[in-house]
């Protein structure tokens, strides 16, 4: 299990694929803002938090280093639709229902 490190204030833990995947899509969307609700877990009792992935908020993903993470092309482009059209990306990614 790895961490999603938001700001300066936030941690999250987070499976290494979905950190994977959220790094890619966070690199192909450079220049457009979004919004993921991530679940807390844990001690926080599962809460939702919305967080806005942008070039200006400082956004850090560490690995539990899985030997092999295979990227999903097509569930990365279904997501930047999916965020063009407005909606947020959930995390962690539901891989098996997108």
């Amino acid at each position: 299990m790895g961490k999603l490190i938001y700001g300066s204030n936030v941690s999250i833990d987070l499976d290494d694929r979905s950190a994977f995947h959220l790094d890619i899509l966070r690199r192909k969307m450079l220049k457009h803002p979004f919004i993921v609700h991530a679940t807390m877990g844990g001690e926080h009792d599962f809460d939702l938090v919305s967080l806005i992935v942008s070039p200006s908020i400082p956004l850090a993903l560490t690995y539990a280093n899985s030997p092999l993470l295979d990227l999903d092309l097509e569930f990365v482009h279904r997501r930047i639709i999916d965020i063009h059209e407005g909606r947020a990306a959930t995390i962690p990614f539901d891989f098996e229902n997108s």
